[in-house]
């Protein structure tokens, strides 16, 4: 009670929160469509048929490249002229001039569910391979030589070396190497090569 006798006002407690309404979602600015590469279509046609002489080459037909998306294809290889659906495949580094009219719109992907090159302008069927007349080294290469760059024992961190070799063709009678030599692997060397 007060001192004038009345009794004295009970204090309230503190006013409870009144929980928030949920925040309302910001509207989302509508998605940027992400460019895609054109899937297989009609349009595309393959570059190298399997009779060319750079067929093996250029799309590892030995290789599991099956696909069904351009984005299971990429270009492997030393010079990533390889395409291919693995992408730690790596090729000799061979300097290979690619077919006499070769499109500008070359591509690798999918197509008829393969990893393959493409264009919507096919090259002549059964194009021969250049001559490989680049200057290798101290020498120029004779064909069927090709000139392979590669380092050596040390790598990257030591010098570029270029050599004349008949690259091996595996699957190929003898794997493709001339009477009296063999297929042979050199590993800090040109890879694959008739010896």
């Amino acid at each position: 009670t007060a001192c004038d006798g009345k009794p004295q006002p009970q204090p309230q407690p503190p006013a409870q929160p009144q929980p928030q309404p949920p925040a309302q979602p910001q509207p989302q600015p509508p998605a940027q469509p992400q460019p895609v590469r054109p899937q297989p279509t009609a349009t595309r046609v393959p570059l190298l048929t399997p009779d060319h002489p750079l067929y093996r080459r250029l799309e590892g037909p030995d290789a599991s490249d099956a696909c069904a998306a351009d984005s299971q294809c990429s270009r492997a290889g030393c010079r990533r002229d390889l395409c291919t659906a693995q992408r730690e495949l790596m090729t000799t580094c061979e300097v290979i001039e690619k077919p006499a009219g070769w499109p500008a719109d070359a591509a690798c992907g999918c197509v008829e569910g393969r990893c393959r090159w493409w264009s919507t302008a096919p090259l002549p069927s059964g194009q021969p391979a250049p001559e490989d007349s680049t200057q290798c080294g101290d020498r120029r290469c004779a064909p069927p030589e090709r000139c392979v760059a590669y380092y050596g024992i040390a790598g990257p961190s030591g010098p570029e070396l270029r050599e004349c070799v008949i690259p091996c063709s595996r699957g190929a009678a003898n794997h493709g190497c001339p009477t009296g030599t063999k297929c042979v692997t050199i590993a800090d060397g040109p890879g694959d090569v008739c010896r």
